[in-house]
C-alpha cells in the first residue's frame, strides 16, 4: 500500500512539472496593463455579484424566524472572502491608475466608492452575526442586508 501511494505522488509530480514550467516561463508583466486592468474590473464585478447573491440570501433568511445562526454564518463565510478579494482588486487598480483609460478610471472610482460601502456594511453585519444573542431576524439586520445588496449591485454595475 505504501508503494502505491508513492507511485501516485511521483506520477502526479511528473505530470504537473511541464505545466508548472510553462507557467513559470510566462512572465505576468508581459500582459499589457490595459488588459490587466480590464481583467481586474471583471473580477471586481464578479466579486460584487457574489456578495450580492449571498446578501440576498441573508436578507431572505432574516425574514424567516426558523433560520438558524449557522445559516447566517455560512452566508457570512461566503461574503467575507469576496469582499476581501474585491478590496484587493481595487487596491491593485489604484496602483495602476496612471495607466488606466478614462473609462477605466471612472469605473475604478465608482467601484471604489461602492467597495468602501460594502466594507463598512460587512463590518456592521459581522458585528451583528458575531454578537451573542443578537436578533438576526430584526428589521435593522434586514435593512443592513438590503443595503449590502444595493452596494454590491452598484459595484457590479460600475465595473
Amino acid at each position: 500500500m505504501q508503494f502505491a501511494k508513492w507511485t501516485v505522488v511521483v506520477l502526479g509530480a511528473l505530470c504537473a512539472a511541464p505545466l508548472l514550467a510553462t507557467q513559470a516561463a510566462t512572465p505576468v508583466a508581459s500582459q499589457p496593463e490595459t488588459k490587466s486592468a480590464g481583467w481586474l474590473l471583471q473580477e471586481v464585478k464578479a466579486e460584487a455579484q457574489t456578495i450580492e447573491m449571498h446578501a440576498n440570501r441573508l436578507e431572505r433568511m432574516a425574514k424567516d424566524s426558523d433560520t438558524q445562526w449557522v445559516q447566517f454564518d455560512q452566508q457570512w463565510n461566503e461574503i467575507k472572502p469576496a469582499q476581501e478579494a474585491l478590496q484587493a482588486h481595487i487596491w491593485r487598480l489604484e496602483a495602476m491608475s496612471s495607466s488606466l483609460s478614462a473609462q477605466q478610471r471612472k469605473a475604478l472610482d465608482d467601484s471604489k466608492q461602492a467597495a468602501q460601502q460594502i466594507s463598512a456594511r460587512t463590518r456592521q453585519l459581522f458585528k451583528m452575526i458575531d454578537q451573542q444573542g443578537a436578533n438576526l431576524n430584526s428589521s435593522s439586520f434586514r435593512t443592513d442586508a438590503q443595503t449590502l445588496v444595493k452596494d454590491a449591485q452598484n459595484a457590479a454595475r460600475a465595473s
